[in-house]
């Protein structure tokens, strides 16, 4: 159409893919080989304790202007640990991530962390697995959040 797009020297395009062969990815398909020609990948390991807490409480405060106390933040991260082992071992059936965790912490702000693990992902569970993980989360949030 005549427009001319200029891209910043420091701006790349990335593309975020889910391995068809994690059985939590079904239904993904492998990339074809003209795709992965002409792609290239940088794998991105998960981040620390620290730097995961970090990001959770910078997330909440940009994009709702809260601050969470550290209480809640290190309760969700050691919530996170089990939820992602339970998603390892297949109990759970979507990946558990760092972007749910920050989810939850941004509904943490406005409701419990029971009930912001039910509006961010379990109610959307069947309800045998939303139970059992709902149960373990329950056990697992210090008195008194």
């Amino acid at each position: 159409y005549g427009e001319t797009f200029h891209r910043h020297d420091y701006c790349f395009h990335l593309t975020a893919i889910n391995p068809a062969y994690d059985f939590r990815n079904i239904g993904a398909k492998e990339l074809a080989s003209a795709d992965v020609r002409r792609l290239s990948y940088h794998f991105m390991p998960t981040p620390d304790k620290k730097t995961s807490k970090a990001i959770i409480i910078e997330a909440v405060r940009r994009t709702d202007d809260e601050v969470l106390s550290s209480g809640v933040v290190d309760a969700i991260l050691k919530i996170s640990d089990d939820l992602k082992e339970s998603s390892k071992q297949g109990k759970l059936p979507h990946h558990w991530t760092l972007s749910q965790d920050v989810k939850v912490a941004r509904l943490a702000a406005d409701f419990s962390l029971e009930m912001a693990y039910r509006i961010a992902y379990f109610d959307f569970c069947d309800p045998q697995t939303s139970e059992m993980h709902m149960t373990m989360i329950k056990s697992s949030i210090p008195a008194g959040l």
